[in-house]
């Protein structure tokens, strides 16, 4: 007797066989609307504006969905909200603070080029560590594909 295989198992094993790294997601079935869950953005994509928002190599892992019979319902892309830009407040700023301004612009090369050259000497090995731990963090786009029954799976993050 076999065990039928779920539709969710079906494209992981897909993947697996073209070393893709599906995974599995909460089964929320097709949205409607973008939301916002967790820190995240959920935004539905219709398939015919997919290509000009993923990468071309991308579109690999949806293109293997459809030639092994496997048609999702819709796409989603999840990726982080964007910040609300806020406009900062229009200051009056006295004549003193203006001509000390002057100055320091009048300084700032010289101390800046200087200041630049030995912090580069000194602090190189902490600032390439820095940015491996700040990019690290970043969160690339997802593209999540709807699955007939319902089902989400992640078929991976993507460079924007």
């Amino acid at each position: 007797m076999s065990v039928p295989i779920d539709l969710q198992d079906r494209v992981i094993a897909l993947g697996d066989e073209h070393l893709y790294k599906f995974k599995p997601l909460p089964n929320w079935g097709m949205i409607t609307e973008a939301f916002y869950h967790e820190d995240n953005y959920y935004e539905p994509i219709d398939y015919s504006k997919l290509a000009s928002i993923i990468p071309a190599n991308f579109m690999a892992r949806v293109k293997l969905l459809l030639d092994n019979g496997i048609e999702p319902i819709g796409y989603i892309i999840r990726h982080d909200p964007e910040k609300e830009k806020k406009e900062e407040p229009k200051r009056n700023i006295p004549l003193g603070k203006i001509a000390l301004a002057i100055s320091a612009v009048i300084l700032a090369p010289i101390v800046l080029v200087v200041s630049f050259a030995v912090v580069m000497m000194l602090a190189m090995p902490l600032l390439a560590l820095a940015v491996l731990v700040i990019t690290g963090g970043m969160v690339d786009p997802e593209l999540i594909a709807v699955l007939p029954d319902g089902s989400w799976i992640s078929l991976g993050e993507y460079y924007a």
